[in-house]
């Protein structure tokens, strides 16, 4: 094994799967593949059958985040925006939220429909005025 990044053991090997970087970060599988999304600076190749393979240089990328993010206290978002710094790569910027969609505009009433809502509150009304007279 060869001691890089402060004290990081890296095993003397090519390519490394999850599992494995998982042990020698000592970052969960779900979080290294949570990492991916947020950082485009980590991006581990995939092989044919999907197999995450890191190489040194992403699981020195993996330690270098969770020094930020636990030791040194930095969000999410200002961590990427300096590792996209210091390696070139853009920060994916925040996806915008769609435009609301505009509000429903009522079908327009046929002259036949207009006169049965008119019909239908002349009896409302009447309803009304009954049933006040009952009350007095």
């Amino acid at each position: 094994m060869a001691a890089r990044d402060g004290g990081l053991q890296i095993p003397n090997k090519l390519y490394f799967r999850i599992g494995e970087v998982s042990e020698i970060t000592g970052v969960q599988p779900y979080t290294l593949r949570h990492w991916e999304m947020e950082f485009p600076t980590l991006s581990p190749k995939k092989n044919d059958s999907g197999q995450r393979l890191y190489r040194k240089e992403d699981i020195e990328m993996v330690h270098t985040i969770q020094r930020l993010l636990h030791s040194e206290g930095y969000t999410t978002a200002g961590a990427r925006r300096l590792l996209s710094a210091k390696s070139g790569k853009r920060a994916r910027p925040a996806v915008p939220k769609p435009p609301p969609a505009p509000e429903p505009k009522p079908a327009p009433l046929s002259p036949r429909t207009l006169k049965d809502v008119e019909a239908a509150l002349e009896l409302m009304e009447r309803n009304d005025k009954l049933l006040a007279s009952l009350d007095d």
